[in-house]
């Protein structure tokens, strides 16, 4: 029972709270010199902490919420608030030993909103937060799930036939927000899987793909459900941030974001059973934003991320290829070049598109484009002989890049992306170099 973990959890939170310094400057204060904010959030952890069901938890988190509401977003967290990080997720960790109440998967979405809220304004709580998710890796001997996984639970959990999961979206959104600029967050992520459960989830609900399950059963033989609707757009946006947080790994060029340093991100232990289902998730919202809903009429930062993160896997598996299907540790694979796999998947066109909608408005999103266009073009012993000028130019990426270098003349990043896809045009194959 969780029941006994509740006494010890209330005094150990309290120790942390009491200790830590207060700054008087955020408080609201009452008629008679109260600490409105303070009292309210003091009462409300207890709240959450001590509940017996989920609605009174909800209730209580929602509490939360409107207290870290009431302040300005660039301000510091309430005062109150201050250490709360532990607390949360401890909570969210006893919630996730039982999935089989629907109220459950409810509670965990507004107790992940309040944290990442809370971690935004509170560099102890982010401190705090990221020390559960790379030093506590592990399920307790209790039973308990560690707060990594029992995050990767509720993302697991959820069921995009034809309609959004919010607990998937709060929670790519508050690990995104502990991954940012972390490496070891980041490797603590990918090390766990959430590369691959985060890319089945938005192929699934992009496309109503589930992914190459086994060897042997191509992706078009795989089975349907129903794609997402009304709530695709933001549930594709926060899924590709994220993937982008755990590919990119560095804070990029704060004007292009064009990633500067190349690790590999696959480290032992980390690689996705099934690689390709990352670049083809990334491909899949691309395409169903670009081409088949085709109502974007600016570039979205969704496009934009989507570009890094494919021209990122492009750097890091030249040389070598994608898993393109099969279970982990299976003795035989379907492989095939990832230059080769993008193009089969006609993202020259996409990138195209993207360079289409930036004109001459958007330096950013003309940039990403041209340095995607760029790195696809880059030889590799695996994937000679590919004639990727031959699918630049169909794209009309030549002329592309001229219009590009014209409207941004004094960019340093679009003149020098725009003479790489220059040049690129001009090669018959790949092997040509």
């Amino acid at each position: 029972s969780s029941v006994p973990l509740w006494p010890r959890l209330s005094s150990l939170w309290l120790s942390m709270h009491t200790a830590l310094p207060l700054d008087a400057t955020l408080s609201q204060q009452g008629p008679a010199g109260k600490d409105i904010v303070g009292d309210d959030a003091h009462e409300l952890l207890l709240s959450v902490q001590h509940s017996t069901d989920n609605v009174q938890l909800c209730s209580a988190v929602v509490g939360l919420r409107s207290c870290l509401v009431g302040t300005n977003s660039g301000d510091a967290a309430p005062s109150a608030l201050t250490g709360a990080a532990y607390a949360l997720g401890m909570r969210l960790r006893l919630l996730a030993m039982d999935l089989s109440l629907d109220s459950s998967g409810e509670a965990a979405s507004e107790l992940l909103v309040v944290l990442r809220d809370l971690v935004q304004r509170s560099p102890p709580d982010l401190a705090i937060a990221r020390s559960m998710l790379v030093d506590e890796p592990r399920d307790s001997a209790d039973g308990m799930p560690s707060l990594l996984s029992g995050i990767m639970r509720f993302m697991g959990g959820g069921n995009d036939d034809g309609v959004g999961d919010m607990t998937f979206v709060h929670a790519c959104g508050f690990l995104a927000v502990l991954a940012s600029g972390d490496q070891g967050v980041c490797r603590a992520l990918r090390g766990a899987g959430l590369l691959e459960l985060a890319a089945g989830r938005l192929l699934r609900a992009t496309s109503g793909r589930c992914g190459v399950p086994t060897v042997g059963i191509r992706p078009d033989e795989a089975p349907l459900v129903a794609p997402m609707r009304e709530e695709w757009p933001h549930f594709a946006a926060v899924a590709v941030s994220l993937l982008e947080v755990l590919i990119l790994e560095e804070e990029p060029d704060t004007l292009t974001g064009l990633p500067v340093i190349l690790r590999s991100i696959w480290e032992p232990g980390g690689q996705p059973r099934q690689a390709q289902i990352v670049p083809d998730a990334l491909l899949a919202a691309l395409d169903r934003s670009l081409v088949r809903q085709g109502g974007s009429l600016v570039v979205q930062q969704m496009h934009v991320g989507a570009l890094r993160s494919l021209g990122q896997l492009v750097r890091i598996c030249r040389n070598q290829v994608f898993l393109s299907s099969g279970a982990h540790k299976a003795l035989s694979w379907n492989v095939e070049p990832a230059a080769q796999h993008l193009l089969r998947a006609d993202a020259p066109a996409l990138a195209a598109r993207v360079l289409a909608l930036a004109g001459g408005t958007d330096e950013c999103g003309t940039a990403v484009a041209l340095w995607f266009l760029a790195e696809l073009s880059e030889g590799a012993p695996t994937e000679r002989g590919l004639r990727v000028g031959e699918h630049l130019r169909a794209v009309g990426a030549a002329e592309a890049a001229a219009r590009a270098r014209s409207s941004y003349p004094s960019s340093e990043a679009v003149q020098r992306q725009a003479e790489r896809v220059s040049a690129a045009c001009e090669r018959k194959r790949l092997d040509l170099l």
